[in-house]
């Protein structure tokens, strides 16, 4: 019987992470996304930045065979 509540609750809790998660990261991708529309030419080269900074990990992870 205890290890029957010890699941529901542990599912129950689980997927109210789960919910909680996934609004914190809405709500912060609606922040960035106020902060990009307030401030475009940063964030045009912020996004080029970390666009080249993908691109050359790639390319490293290429050579380096992983």
């Amino acid at each position: 019987m205890d290890s029957l509540i010890f699941t529901v609750l542990t599912t129950l809790f689980g997927y109210v992470a789960l919910i909680t998660s996934a609004l914190c990261i809405a709500c912060g991708l609606y922040c960035l996304a106020e902060v990009a529309e307030e401030y475009s030419s940063l964030a045009k080269r912020v996004l080029k930045g970390m666009l080249l900074a993908v691109a050359v990990f790639h390319a490293l992870f290429l050579v380096a065979g992983v």
